[in-house]
């Protein structure tokens, strides 16, 4: 079985602070006309299962300079962190995006380029801080290009916008205002899903076939009585915990109306990094369900980060979209891709778009220069355009009209 690089999406990534194309929340109005995206529908398949663990541990601080009675050596400040229990010991340490990538060189004779002076003989040089919102230890040239296209993607856009990306295969990371929050509008209702899933577990029981059926409704149409019968079901105080778990820290519930629950693009990555390995808080068969209902959308909702997907990965989404009185759109998408020798996945989410079409419009030109930038000569999915079924410019309900 192929091992990926042990990643944590959502630790800050040297040379990757949240970085934006333009500073503030809002940048100047470019072209606000509604013009829809083109479509992308989803090959069949099914959910897969991907195992990585999670890492941990840090690096040692150096010892200061000059001598010091029974002091350990100093830490290489290049050496890869120790790992905690739970961690793959297959995982590619080298691949860790955690660590900046590039070396400075050094002025000072007998060391190796980036070393402190006073390092001990082959120690790893001091790495080097990426510009731009991606990093990869062993994919720099990738990690900088990519970074480049989403920049071009979002310059120009109207309202304001987050984008989160793990790439396992490559060991890259990408973040634009990770820990912005927005309105969750109907991707909430993954985390809903979720916390039932972990109820269930907790309880040590199955789904009954009412839960099962409020399930698929609440995720494949995006029903949202479903959505809210499920919510009540599970409680504030379960859902509060299962993001505690999830290490969902940015994440704030409204308890009043679930769709106004704030998220964040790196809270979401969280979120389907769990859902797409191995981990302690859910377990494979209520992972592989809850892919295997997100892969089971109905084609008007296959709209987002699925677009210029290949046509060899197998694809799993869920989106929201909803106005807000007086403050335009909020319209989001996150999704998980695998297939032969990729294992990715991408989370955007956008707000105060002039209209639901532009919104979409905008995310897909981040997804495309995604897919295009992982999947290098691979043939992108062609499948007929469900647009047609797509009821544009009306809430997914996520929110009463008057909340």
């Amino acid at each position: 079985m192929r091992t990926f690089p042990t990643i944590d999406p959502a630790r800050p990534v040297a040379g990757t602070a949240d970085a934006s194309p333009t500073s503030g929340a809002h940048r100047p109005r470019g072209n606000t006309s509604p013009a829809g995206p083109a479509g992308t529908a989803g090959p069949g398949g099914t959910a897969g299962s991907r195992e990585a663990a999670e890492p941990g541990g840090s690096t040692r601080p150096a010892t200061p300079p000059g001598p010091q009675p029974n002091a350990r050596p100093s830490a290489d400040p290049g050496a890869q962190p120790s790992a905690q229990p739970g961690a793959d010991p297959g995982a590619d340490p080298g691949a860790d995006p955690r660590a900046e990538p590039g070396t400075q060189p050094s002025e000072e004779s007998g060391t190796q380029p980036g070393a402190r002076p006073g390092t001990r003989p082959g120690a790893r040089p001091r790495p080097r801080r990426a510009n731009g919102p991606c990093a990869s230890a062993r994919h720099r040239r990738l990690a900088a290009a990519l970074g480049r296209q989403i920049t071009a993607a979002l310059r120009g856009r109207s309202g304001a916008e987050s984008v989160a990306v793990l790439d396992r295969s490559h060991g890259l990371v990408c973040r634009v205002a990770g820990n912005r929050r927005y309105d969750g509008a109907s991707v909430v209702k993954v985390t809903i899903l979720a916390t039932l899933l972990r109820a269930v577990q907790d309880a040590h029981r199955r789904m009954t076939p009412r839960e099962r059926s409020l399930a698929k409704r609440m995720i494949t149409r995006s029903d949202n009585d479903a959505a809210t019968a499920l919510f009540h079901e599970v409680g504030p105080t379960r859902t509060r915990r299962f993001l505690a778990r999830a290490r969902m820290r940015h994440t704030r519930l409204n308890t009043a109306h679930w769709g106004l629950t704030q998220i964040t693009a790196n809270d979401e990555l969280r979120l389907l990094n769990l859902l797409t390995r191995h981990n302690t808080v859910l377990r494979d068969k209520a992972r592989r369900y809850a892919l295997a209902l997100m892969h089971r959308v109905i084609p008007a909702q296959r709209w987002g980060v699925t677009a210029g997907r290949p046509a060899d990965v197998v694809w799993h989404v869920k989106n929201g979209w909803l106005p807000r009185q007086g403050r335009a759109w909020r319209v989001h998408s996150v999704g998980t891709f695998d297939g032969p020798r990729r294992d990715y996945l991408i989370v955007v989410l956008t707000r105060d778009t002039p209209t639901m079409a532009y919104g979409v419009a905008t995310i897909e030109r981040v997804a495309r220069a995604v897919h295009r930038a992982l999947n290098r000569n691979r043939r992108t999915a062609t499948a007929p355009d469900d647009r047609a079924h797509v009821r544009w410019e009306l809430s997914d309900g996520s929110v009463p009209a008057d909340a």
